[in-house]
């Protein structure tokens, strides 16, 4: 049913993107989240590798917790930066 469901909302985001090509600017919208992609996939290799040590689960889970969100902080540091002095 999952996979079923993210499928089909995949479908429905490329009917809506096929639909307002026009009307939006889909490819600065791409070139925008490109980096926040990139970042979020540097993000989850990293806590995926961290199920290889060999501790209890519930330790992995609150390891990978705590690891990617430092990650998440140290690769965005440049926009929270930015937040915080506006």
């Amino acid at each position: 049913a999952c996979f079923g469901t993210v499928f089909a909302e995949f479908f429905v985001m490329l009917y809506q993107i096929v639909a307002l090509r026009d009307d939006l600017p889909i490819s600065k919208y791409l070139k925008e989240i490109l980096p926040y992609l990139i970042k979020s996939i540097i993000m989850f290799i990293a806590v995926l590798l961290i199920k290889f040590i060999k501790i209890k689960s519930i330790y992995i889970i609150i390891l990978q917790v705590l690891f990617g969100t430092l990650i998440y902080f140290i690769l965005n540091m440049k926009y929270i930066k930015k937040i915080l002095h506006n």
